[in-house]
């Protein structure tokens, strides 16, 4: 299901990341809408946020052939019938002849034998007569007939058609196996994004695996159906590593399976150019074209949280690409103080 782009449009619609960043966040990080952080070049240089539209989820899953039965979503499938449309009678072969035996022989009444040879012969011609008068009130007596002739003609095309079952119409349910690390908060996003599906009737399976098994083994395999993971980018970010076709197979970083070659031109461009009104004006083409596809759902980029004491001066938030960052302006930290006489 999740190959289809209107898929994961619905999926994407159905999660409502305000609901996220308050109970996992307790209200603080930022939403994610692409895997570029822009805000890094400016402030001017931002996302649109997306949209939270359930009706809009369930429209799309409609159109793609979903159903809900008892709050499930399921996929129903038509049965899929041979298609039986030229005369079949003794002395005729091929491939069209075996499949007439095939659905013969499923008919132990009609072809005990069931031998399938591609050949219309004595054996298959008495086997059609069988089923003609099996089926005489819908085959024989439309055409005046009383007795099967053994010959395939429109009126035994049709009724082979209705019963000659390659697979049975079934219904398939919608469901998702997220794979994650074992870490409280990407479980308890994991289980939040669960409550959240199950609105639009998708089935969530949480499968939580331990962190080595994730990178050695899960990772390496491609061997999940959806991946809750997070990325951590430099402070001048390079999208190459995570979205460029050539990195889909591992040791790439490509967890999404993306392909696309405009955007793979695009992320080779931001590589190599030095003028940063360039490359910004690349990174969003290629954010446009990316997130167009919908290859993940972005959540949120979480705060680096720190305690500090008051009486310490001259700490500025800012933005970091890894925890040890926060020293970073350290020299200009300061406690006042005041002289004392002695």
């Amino acid at each position: 299901f999740l190959a289809q782009d209107t898929i994961r449009r619905a999926l994407t619609l159905a999660i409502d990341k305000q609901e996220i960043k308050k109970k996992i966040l307790s209200g603080k990080g930022a939403i994610a809408e692409s895997p570029f952080l822009l805000n890094i070049y400016g402030p001017e240089s931002t996302t649109t946020p997306g949209e939270f539209n359930l009706d809009e989820a369930k429209e799309l899953l409609n159109k793609a052939g979903f159903a809900e039965q008892d709050g499930k979503l399921v996929k129903i499938k038509s049965a899929e019938t041979m298609n039986f449309v030229s005369t079949l009678s003794l002395g005729s072969k091929g491939k069209t002849v075996e499949y007439l035996q095939q659905c013969l022989a499923k008919f132990s009444d009609i072809y005990p034998d069931g031998e399938i040879s591609g050949y219309f012969g004595d054996k298959t011609k008495e086997a059609v007569i069988k089923f003609q008068e099996k089926y005489a009130d819908e085959i024989l007596k439309p055409s005046g007939l009383s007795s099967g002739n053994g010959v395939v003609g429109p009126g035994t095309r049709k009724k082979l058609n209705e019963v000659c079952v390659i697979s049975p119409a079934q219904n398939i349910p919608f469901k998702i196996t997220i794979t994650l690390p074992i870490d409280s908060m990407l479980q308890e996003t994991a289980g939040l994004i669960k409550e959240q599906w199950a609105k639009i009737g998708v089935e969530t399976e949480i499968n939580a695996l331990p962190i080595t098994e994730i990178k050695q083994t899960t990772i390496k395999e491609r061997g999940y159906e959806a991946l809750l993971f997070g990325q951590v980018l430099g402070i001048i970010p390079d999208p190459y590593p995570f979205w460029h076709s050539g990195q889909r197979v591992y040791p790439g970083l490509n967890l999404a399976d993306y392909k696309n070659t405009k955007t793979d031109n695009l992320l080779e461009q931001i590589r190599t150019t030095s003028d940063r009104a360039v490359l910004v004006e690349k990174i969003k083409e290629a954010q446009d074209l990316l997130t167009a596809d919908y290859p993940a759902i972005f959540l949120f980029n979480p705060d680096f949280m720190y305690l500090a004491s008051g009486e310490i001066k001259g700490i500025k938030a800012h933005i970091i690409a890894d925890p040890s960052q926060r020293f970073a302006g350290i020299a200009d930290w300061y406690v006042k103080t005041k002289r004392v006489r002695k």
